[in-house]
């Protein structure tokens, strides 16, 4: 029996937030009722991976003082918080993580986990805008750091979704970045992407309450 590893993270996000990552769902760890309703559908890898999903979001939310809370798909299929409180969850193979804190004090806040390796050349025009493919430049790691901007944005359109689309998060964002660090140049608060002990790239951003 492989043991999983759960993990408090500390220093992704503002103090006011709680972040949780695992390589591994506990076997003994079960679905609430209400956040089993919607997964019908799934294949047994996907239902396996919103399982995970869930079991981090559970104890990130126990941080914050809500132990034993669902957290069931809404009619967008998107997590459903508790009242008060703003989240995100991403998995990527055996690897998941949730992010959460209070609405008052953090307005949204996003995660987003990738596999360490380059993007497909194709997607690079379709993520990136022109000026950042320009900065990019013709070096080694132009799509490794191409994949970093992806996952920048992705985690900012989950912080944002309360806001506008996904597409229009897509098109608008603008990153720019170091050789370790990626820095998202969009709100007051940046992102900040690095690699995990599985070799994952993470990125994470959140949207102080009150920024612009």
């Amino acid at each position: 029996m492989t043991k999983s590893r759960i993990a408090v993270l500390e220093g992704l996000f503002p103090e006011q937030a709680r972040c949780v990552i695992s390589d591994s769902c506990p076997e003994n760890f079960e679905l609430l009722p209400a956040e089993t309703r919607g997964t019908s559908p799934m294949v047994p890898r996907r239902r396996q991976e919103y399982r995970h999903g869930r079991c981090c979001a559970r104890l990130a939310l126990v941080g914050l003082g809500y132990p034993d809370c669902p957290v069931p798909l809404g009619a967008d299929r998107a997590p459903l918080w508790p009242e008060g409180v703003v989240g995100s969850i991403s998995h990527c193979g055996d690897t998941a993580a949730a992010a959460v804190a209070p609405r008052a004090e953090v307005g949204g806040i996003g995660l987003d986990i990738e596999k360490c390796e380059e993007l497909d050349q194709p997607l690079l025009s379709m993520i990136c805008r022109s000026e950042e493919i320009e900065r990019l430049g013709p070096g080694d790691v132009r799509l490794l750091v191409g994949k970093l901007i992806f996952s920048a944005k992705e985690s900012v359109s989950h912080a944002s979704s309360r806001w506008c689309s996904v597409s229009s998060i897509s098109r608008r964002s603008r990153c720019g970045w170091t050789w370790r660090q990626i820095l998202l140049l969009r709100g007051r608060t940046p992102t900040i992407s690095r690699r995990n002990s599985s070799g994952d790239c993470m990125a994470a951003w959140a949207r102080l309450a009150g920024c612009s």
